[in-house]
């Protein structure tokens, strides 16, 4: 804490000291760039919080899943089939994994990838068009 009090003083102690010396231009130039270097720094903490949110979301879909597994397995045994209180936890959950998904998918900062659909057109039918 005092650190910061000592650096907050002496930006401030430097900069009346560069404003009364060289004129407000420079003073001026010195306050952009102490706001530039505070605005990236900033900036890479935040990303360095959303990278942990990411995998934080991350590491819950995979609980969730882990859990809904489980579920599936006890709801498969011959004692529980079709027991409709593990059918609806099953559903629960495939539910919220959903949900979570959807916030993984909005928040990502990763790339989204869109699967091509188109079908490939064969060499020969292009020439055949051209032709006529």
């Amino acid at each position: 804490m005092i650190n910061k009090i000592i650096l907050i003083l002496s930006l401030v102690v430097n900069s009346v000291l560069l404003m009364v010396v060289t004129g407000p231009l420079p003073f001026f130039l010195f306050l952009s760039v102490i706001l530039n270097l505070g605005f990236l720094w900033l900036s890479a903490r935040l990303f360095t919080r959303l990278e942990e949110c990411n995998e934080d979301m991350d590491s819950m879909l995979e609980t969730v899943g882990n859990l809904g597994n489980h579920i599936n397995s006890i709801h498969e045994m011959e004692m529980f089939y079709g027991e409709p209180i593990i059918q609806g936890m099953m559903e629960h959950i495939e539910e919220v994994t959903q949900e979570i998904e959807e916030y993984r998918f909005k928040y990502s900062n990763e790339p989204i990838e869109i699967e091509e659909q188109y079908e490939e057109m064969p060499e020969d039918a292009g020439r055949e068009e051209e032709k006529n």
